[in-house]
C-alpha cells in the first residue's frame, strides 16, 4: 500500500481520536503566532485597506479560542476573557478603519480611526507581557474541561447553543455537538432572517448581521474539522456568507454617507442594497438553503 496513503489514514485516525484539548493544542497556538507576526503591519503609516491580512488572522485566532474555550482554565484573573476582549477590540476597530476604503473618506476620518487601532495594539502588547498570553495559549488542558457561563461566550459558537462538550468524548465528537447546535440556531433563525425589512436601519441591520455571523461560525468549524458521517459540499453556505457580506458592506456605506449628510449618495446605495437583498432571498430559496441546513443536521452522529 502507498506510504503516503497510509500516512493520510494515520493522520485521520489520530485527528478523530484526539481529545478536545489536544485539538486545541494543535490549532490555537499556531494561529496565535500568525496573528503576532501580522501585528507589525499595524503602524502609524497605515492606510484604509492595508490591514486585511491582519484582521483575518485576528478572526482566525479568536474563532479557535472560542471553539476551544473549555480547554482553557478560568482561574482569576481569567486570561481567556482578557485576551478575547482585546482581540475583539482590535478586530472591530481595524475593521472600522479598513472599511473606509469603500467610501470617500477624509484624512481626518482615517486618522481618528487609526488612533483607536494603535491604542488597541499598545494595550494588547502591554497585557500580553503582564498576563503571559503566549504561555496561556500554549497550555490548554488535554483532558479536563473548564465550564463557563454561556452568556460570556461568543454566540457564533458555544454561546448560542445549549450543548456542552463532554470530557469522555473525542475532540471531533465534541465539535459535532457544537456544529449540531450551530445548525439548530441557523434553522431557527432562518424565517425571521428572510422576512426582515428595512435592513438598512441600525436595529434591523444588527439582526441581519447576526445571521451572517452564525453562517461564518458554521463555515469556520467545518472548514477545519469533518464532523459529518459523509463528505459534504459547503459551496452554498460559503456563497451565502459572501452574498450577505456584500449587502452588509453596502449597509455600512449607506450609514457612512447618511451620517455625512450626503443624501443622494446614501439613497443610491440604499436602492442597490435593497435590490441585492431581494436577489439574495430569491437565491436562498432557489438553493433550498433551509432544506440544506436540515440535511447537514441529519449527517451528524
Amino acid at each position: 500500500m502507498d506510504k503516503e496513503f497510509l500516512f493520510v489514514l494515520l493522520f485521520c485516525y489520530l485527528a478523530k481520536s484526539a481529545s478536545y484539548g489536544e485539538l486545541a493544542q494543535d490549532h490555537v497556538s499556531s494561529k496565535y503566532n500568525i496573528f503576532l507576526s501580522n501585528l507589525g503591519s499595524l503602524n502609524p503609516n497605515c492606510k484604509p485597506g492595508d490591514l486585511g491580512t491582519l484582521r483575518k488572522s485576528i478572526i482566525s485566532v479568536r474563532s479557535f479560542l472560542d471553539i476551544f474555550v473549555y480547554a482553557y482554565n478560568n482561574a482569576s484573573p481569567d486570561v481567556f476573557k482578557l485576551l478575547r476582549k482585546e482581540l475583539n477590540e482590535l478586530y472591530t476597530d481595524i475593521g472600522n478603519f479598513d472599511d473606509l476604503q469603500h467610501v470617500n473618506y477624509s484624512p481626518s476620518d482615517a486618522e481618528k480611526l487609526l488612533k483607536f487601532c494603535l491604542k488597541d495594539k499598545d494595550k494588547f502588547n502591554k497585557n500580553k507581557k503582564e498576563h503571559n498570553y503566549g504561555t496561556y495559549i500554549n497550555k490548554p488542558s488535554l483532558d479536563k474541561l473548564y465550564m463557563r457561563d454561556k452568556s460570556e461566550l461568543s454566540i457564533d459558537f458555544w454561546g448560542n447553543i445549549s450543548a456542552l462538550p463532554i470530557e469522555t468524548y473525542s475532540g471531533i465528537r465534541n465539535l459535532g455537538l457544537l456544529v449540531k447546535g450551530q445548525l439548530g440556531s441557523l434553522i431557527e433563525a432562518y424565517d425571521p432572517f428572510v422576512n426582515l425589512t428595512d435592513i438598512y436601519e441600525r436595529k434591523i441591520h444588527d439582526q441581519f448581521h447576526a445571521y451572517r455571523k452564525l453562517i461564518r461560525g458554521f463555515n469556520f468549524v467545518t472548514s477545519y474539522f469533518n464532523v459529518f458521517n459523509k463528505t459534504v459540499n459547503y459551496d452554498v453556505t460559503k456563497e451565502a456568507y459572501g452574498r450577505i457580506g456584500k449587502i452588509n458592506d453596502e449597509i455600512n456605506e449607506y450609514e457612512f454617507y447618511t451620517k455625512k449628510g450626503n443624501t443622494d449618495k446614501a439613497n443610491k446605495i440604499k436602492t442597490e442594497l435593497l435590490s441585492d437583498w431581494k436577489d439574495l432571498i430569491y437565491w436562498l430559496d432557489a438553493k433550498k438553503f433551509y432544506n440544506l441546513l436540515n440535511y447537514y443536521l441529519r449527517l451528524i452522529n
